[in-house]
């Protein structure tokens, strides 16, 4: 007989370790190490990770991370067979307990044969994202004079997620998301991801006009960045402002001491990708990106 269970504090070593499993050996142990620690901090919520355990001890876990802005993220399936099924279930209902609007998965290449949980319970693979990045070294050279930049902290919030939501406009980067949930929703989401500091979020000003905007997050080994989002209205677009205001985010990151800054696009963003590959990214690999919308699932 299988039982379902949220996580208990004894079982937390043996839990990561089985969703690590298909993680290479050589990587396995720091994974481990990392995934015990986010539990600890409260990172990972014990309560979103669900394990199936029989007579033997544990034999499967899903593990499920609230991300802020009504978004969870699903880490892959442990095994491929109904016991996942009902784990990945259990993480669904406890996502939409949470108010969750979208929950979504990160499958690499290779992870295929665990996905099969997750779209039995309805995740649909939407695109491939390509994790890219670069070194804050040699910087490219733009006419920055093009352009004004003011801060988060020092624009009226409104204003900033005004233009958020228009740059969302006939975007290329997985435009399923678009309307799954409030703008607001959205900043608290950008928030949540990694380290927020308002004086690296940043509205671009062409003369008086705001054009788009620019979201940087601070990982947590201190010394990389990820550009969470950079984005341009619809009319403003092929003018050459996405070239200046990466710039402008990596002549930032540099003079306060970041080494490297990493980023994933939509592989159907073909525009973005000529811009990143012309500013020296290169890609380091990429994942398969399923979705499950949970507020369509409470409309329908």
């Amino acid at each position: 007989m299988t039982a379902v269970e949220t996580l208990q504090p004894d079982d937390w070593l043996t839990a990561m370790s089985i969703a690590h499993a298909h993680v290479p050996a050589a990587q396995r142990i720091e994974r481990i190490g990392h995934g015990l620690q986010m539990l600890q901090l409260g990172a990972i919520d014990p309560r979103g990770v669900f394990i199936a355990r029989q007579a033997g001890g544990i034999v499967a876990v899903q593990v499920c991370v609230a991300l802020g802005g009504a978004s969870t993220l699903f880490w892959l399936p442990t095994t491929e067979d109904g016991v996942a099924d009902a784990l990945v279930q259990a993480g669904l209902d406890w996502a939409r307990s949470n108010g969750c609007k979208i929950a979504q998965a990160l499958a690499g290449r290779g992870d295929e044969p665990l996905m099969g949980p997750l779209i039995r319970r309805g995740f649909l693979g939407v695109t491939r994202l390509r994790q890219m990045v670069r070194d804050l070294t040699d910087l490219p050279y733009s006419s920055l004079e093009l352009l004004q930049f003011a801060s988060y902290a020092s624009v009226p919030p409104e204003l900033f997620a005004a233009t958020l939501n228009r740059t969302y406009e006939g975007t290329l980067d997985c435009p399923e998301m678009n309307d799954e949930r409030t703008i607001d929703d959205v900043v608290a989401g950008h928030k949540a991801q990694g380290a927020f500091h308002p004086d690296m979020w940043w509205l671009a000003y062409h003369g008086a006009d705001p054009i788009g905007v620019i979201m940087l997050s601070q990982m947590p080994n201190g010394w990389m960045w990820e550009l969470a989002y950079l984005g341009i209205t619809a009319e403003w677009r092929g003018r050459g402002f996405g070239r200046s205001m990466a710039v402008h985010a990596m002549q930032t990151l540099r003079e306060r001491g970041a080494f490297r800054l990493v980023l994933a696009v939509d592989e159907r963003n073909t525009p973005a990708l000529r811009l990143y590959e012309s500013l020296g990214f290169v890609e380091t690999e990429s994942n398969l990106a399923l979705l499950y919308f949970l507020r369509r699932e409470a409309q329908g």
